[in-house]
C-alpha cells in the first residue's frame, strides 16, 4: 500500500515485548517505545525480523526510530492515554503505540513547515533516521547501556540543518551504470549524518523472501572516501562522517546492488548537519 500510494505511515514495533505484524514492515517507518528518560520500554532486545527465520543474512534492521511512549506529569513518568468516545473512558497506550502516534504528529508539524516532504515517504524515513543519530540528543538506553548510535529526536533536529532529496520514476531512469552521483555543499571541519531509504515491492517480499531494490552510498571527497555503507538486506542506509578542515564539497554515489522486478525507482536522501 505504501509503495501504492506513497503515504507516511508510523507504526509500533513492539506490543508486550514482541513485534507486531505492521513493525515489521518494510515500508512503514517503525518506531519502539522509550519513557522519559530515554530508557527503551522493553528491556529485552528484540530481534531484527527475517525473511526466513533459519537464514540471519535474510535480517533486516528495525525499528527505524525510538520514540517517547510516556509522558512527565505530575513529577512522574506516566502512560499516554486514549480517549474512547464511545465508552466515555480513557485507556492506557501501552509499549510502542504512543511512540509511533508522537512520531506521526511530529511530522505533521514538519509537514506544516516543509509540505514538499507530504508525497515522499521516503524521504521522510530517511530524515528521522539522520535525526535519530544527533548525538546533540540524549542517547537511547536498554537496561542502563547506551545503544550505539541511537538517540531521543527532538523537533529541532528533525526540522533544521537537513537537505533532502528524491529520485521518483521508472526503473531505468536517473542510473548511469546503476549509479547515481551528485554533491552537497558542506561545512569544513563539521560533522553530517547521511541516509538513504527507498520504497519496495510488498508484494514481490512476500513471496520471494527479499527486496526486490537494494542500495548502498558511498561519500568522498577530493582526499578519497568519508564512508560506505554495507549492502546487507535493507530498505535503508545511513552513516555519518566529518568533513576535512579545508574541504567544502562532499560528493556522494549511490549504486543500485539489485534490481529484480522491475519496480519503480522511489529513492530518497537526507544530509543532516550534527
Amino acid at each position: 500500500y505504501i509503495y501504492n500510494n506513497r503515504v507516511i505511515e508510523f507504526v509500533a514495533y513492539t506490543k508486550n515485548n514482541s513485534k507486531t505484524g505492521a513493525g515489521v514492515s518494510l515500508n512503514a517507518i517503525s518506531v519502539a517505545g522509550i519513557d522519559i528518560y530515554g530508557n527503551t520500554l522493553t528491556k529485552d532486545v528484540i530481534s531484527n525480523p527475517r525473511f526466513v527465520s533459519s537464514v540471519p543474512t535474510s535480517n533486516y534492521n528495525k525499528p527505524e526510530v525510538y520514540n517517547f511512549s510516556h509522558l512527565l506529569l505530575n513529577g512522574g513518568d506516566r502512560h499516554m492515554y486514549r480517549y474512547s468516545q464511545n465508552n466515555n473512558a480513557y485507556y492506557t497506550i501501552e509499549d510502542s503505540w504512543g511512540a509511533s502516534s508522537l512520531s506521526a504528529a511530529m511530522t505533521a508539524v514538519m509537514l506544516s513547515k516543509y509540505p514538499f516532504y507530504k508525497w515522499h515517504p521516503e524521504v521522510v524515513k530517511a530524515v528521522w533516521l539522520t535525526a535519530g543519530a544527533d548525538p546533540a540528543n540524549p542517547p537511547i538506553k536498554r537496561n542502563g547501556k547506551d545503544i550505539a548510535g541511537k538517540y531521543t529526536i527532538n523537533m529541532n533536529t528533525l526540522m533544521e540543518n537537513n537537505k533532502s532529496r528524491y529520485w521518483y520514476g521508472n526503473n531505468g531512469d536517473f542510473f548511469d551504470n546503476e549509479t547515481i552521483t551528485f554533491s552537497e555543499k558542506v561545512e569544513p571541519g563539521a560533522t553530517y549524518n547521511a541516509a538513504i531509504a527507498w520504497l519496495v515491492r510488498g508484494d514481490y517480499a512476500a513471496e520471494a523472501k527479499n527486496t526486490s531494490s537494494s542500495y548502498k552510498i558511498r561519500a568522498y571527497t577530493s582526499k578519497g572516501t568519508l564512508f560506505t555503507s554495507g549492502t546487507t538486506v535493507a530498505t535503508n542506509r545511513v552513516g555519518k562522517f566529518t568533513v576535512p578542515s579545508n574541504i567544502n564539497t562532499v560528493y556522494f554515489e549511490i549504486t543500485r546492488t539489485r534490481n529484480v522486478a522491475n519496480d519503480r525507482v522511489i529513492l530518497g536522501f537526507n544530509l543532516h548537519k550534527q
